[in-house]
Parts: C-alpha cells; sequence; structure tokens
C-alpha cells in the first residue's frame, strides 16, 4: 500500500500513528505476519506500507480492527492519496 501526504505534510504526525497501528496488528492480529513501514530515501511526503497476511479473512480481521479504526479516523486529513496493490509471492 502507498499513503501519499502530498501537500499536506504532516509525516511528524503520520508515522507515530501508523506505527502504532503495524504493532498492534503484529501484536493482536493472529494472521498478521509481517507489517514494514517504508520511506523513499528522497524524503519525499510518501509512504509504502508492506503488509503480509495469511489470508484474505485475516486481511479482513485486521481491517476490522478496533486498532485500525483508530487509525483510520486519525490520519483521515493527513492522507491525500492512498493506492492498495496486492502482490502475488512467485518465487522463495
Amino acid at each position: 500500500m502507498k499513503r501519499n501526504l502530498g501537500d499536506r505534510g504532516g509525516m511528524g504526525d503520520y508515522l507515530p500513528l501508523i506505527q502504532v497501528d503495524a504493532e498492534s496488528a503484529l501484536r493482536d492480529d493472529s494472521g498478521c505476519q509481517l507489517f514494514h513501514i517504508l520511506r523513499p530515501e528522497k524524503g519525499v511526503d510518501v509512504v509504502h506500507l508492506y503488509e503480509v497476511y495469511d489470508s484474505e479473512e485475516a486481511i479482513k480481521l485486521h481491517q476490522n480492527s478496533p486498532h485500525f479504526a483508530h487509525y483510520v479516523k486519525a490520519c483521515e486529513a493527513l492522507v491525500e492519496e492512498r493506492i492498495i496493490q496486492r502482490l502475488e509471492r512467485v518465487g522463495p
């Protein structure tokens, strides 16, 4: 998933919110295997989230969790664009 903060700035406000969501997902969502928060080296206001779940059911569990609901509401004004890209593993 890619989050573009665009002209809204707010990276300092956004990062703590997504860090709490990632930590909560890894701790509380039984199907969450991996949750990485990534930024381009050039410092643009873009964040990439690399998340790995056991199944579609595990993704839905995360999306319906209290910590995710809090994250979505708290960062609503900070995120300009959200791009979700589902990936398929093709190698080891």
